[in-house]
């Protein structure tokens, strides 16, 4: 028992983890390699997935950035540039706008004949009045160098839109005060500044002057006789038709207010025309050192400046009657060329359209005239709604029935663009709040 106990005494103690003779056992972590997601670049995708993905561009622009930026995804849109044109197009133009658009591309087709024009123009305007085919089937019928054609225009057209809106909301309507921000356009804003500027496109092809008078002028270096082309565009079958008939042939297919819309741009494009026409002025005077005061014919070679016989405002409707190509153009352009571009093309248009939207048109004929007679009450209802009026237009006729458009009085309403805006923005403004008539002139 005691060499038990004596054994059991030199058992030594187990040593703790603490002590200083105890080694530890840890065992080793394996190393595992991480798996680290790589980016995917775009760039490396299949071209099939570069292709779907051009298919879902929102819009124009953004399928120029990345195609301009990505060479192969220029080669991915090259593969199937026509599938890609149709579905963005039908995706960022509104088919009200589409169908101006597409009838754009329709009238250029006329022939400009001097004996059949007119009458096929006719025919034309009554189909466009009728028209209620379908937009993609038509569209996907255009050749793919229209619908490149439509869209470089319908980029132009973006561009024009965003300096009508410098100039439209530069200022407060209300206050006066300078608007430095300003909110995105909604869907609505964009349809109706957009139709307005393919309508205006539309206008100016049907009643553009003849090739023949541009030929007329091709020939000035043979003989400088300038009643020579004044006579030949005389015999020209669309000098035929007056400012009623253009009137009633174009803006009677429209609403008061549509038509108001088209004023607005008409506006608009008259004042940028007026802003650097008089700098093309003031700059060739310092030229020459004088007031320039000849009678020259605007082909002159010598590149007089024509202030007698071509006045400002002649000479304004002749830079609208060039179309939105030439305006677009003409934007862009650096001030040098933009003082050639001007002094090149001044002329005189009998093909006015500021005389057009003037003349009363065929009131009679509007399905709203009894109660525009009887000043009906008018009120609004949604900006979505695309066959009625935004707030501003029935605040501006005191919520009556107007079938009137182009009024003189409401030139100042259409500084500001007040037909295109929607009810949100209006009431931020809180110019309906306002009397109409302190803004009539």
């Amino acid at each position: 028992m005691k060499r038990v106990l004596r054994r059991y005494r030199r058992q030594k103690r187990p040593k703790t983890q603490g002590s200083p003779d105890v080694v530890v056992y840890k065992p080793t972590q394996v190393q595992r390699n991480r798996i680290v997601p790589q980016r995917t670049n775009l760039e490396d995708v299949p071209v099939e997935i570069q292709q779907s993905i051009l298919h879902q561009m929102p819009d124009l622009p953004t399928l120029q950035a990345l195609i301009s930026a990505s060479p192969s995804y220029l080669r991915a849109y090259q593969s199937q540039r026509h599938p890609i044109l149709s579905n963005i197009l039908l995706r960022d133009i509104h088919p009200d706008v589409l169908f101006d658009v597409l009838a754009i591309v329709n009238a250029l087709k006329l022939p400009r004949n001097y004996d059949d024009y007119v009458p096929q123009m006719k025919v034309f305007i009554e189909q466009y009045k009728t028209a209620r085919d379908s937009l993609h089937v038509a569209l996907k019928q255009l050749e793919p160098s229209i619908k490149e054609n439509v869209w470089e225009f319908h980029l132009s057209v973006i561009d024009v839109t965003k300096d009508f809106c410098d100039y439209a909301l530069s200022t407060h309507p209300v206050t006066g005060h300078s608007l430095n921000h300003r909110t995105s356009l909604s869907p609505n804003e964009v349809r109706r500044i957009h139709r307005a500027f393919y309508r205006y496109e539309l206008f100016t092809v049907l009643f553009r002057e003849s090739d023949f008078y541009h030929n007329e002028q091709i020939e000035r270096h043979r003989d400088r006789d300038p009643d020579r082309a004044r006579l030949a565009v005389q015999r020209d079958s669309i000098r035929s038709l007056d400012d009623q008939d253009r009137s009633f042939l174009f803006f009677a297919l429209f609403r008061a207010w549509e038509v108001e819309e088209i004023a607005c741009v008409r506006d608009y494009i008259i004042h940028r025309y007026d802003e650097l026409h008089k700098q093309c002025k003031s700059e060739w005077q310092e030229m020459t050192g004088r007031e320039s005061h000849y009678r020259a014919a605007p082909w002159n070679d010598s590149s007089e400046w024509v202030s007698e016989m071509y006045d400002d405002q002649s000479c304004h409707e002749y830079y609208l009657s060039l179309g939105l190509g030439f305006f677009c153009t003409l934007m862009k352009a650096s001030h040098e060329d933009q003082m050639q571009m001007l002094r090149e093309n001044i002329g005189l248009s009998d093909l006015s359209l500021s005389s057009a939207l003037e003349d009363d048109g065929p009131f009679w004929d509007s399905p709203m005239y009894d109660a525009c007679i009887d000043r009906a009450f008018q009120e609004f209802h949604s900006d979505c709604d695309r066959d009625a009026p935004n707030a501003a237009w029935i605040w501006s006729a005191e919520d009556k029935v107007d079938i009137r458009y182009y009024q003189s009085d409401k030139a100042g309403l259409r500084t500001w663009g007040y037909v295109m805006w929607d009810k949100e923005r209006l009431n931020q403004w809180s110019i309906l709040h306002e009397n109409p008539h302190d803004y009539l002139h």
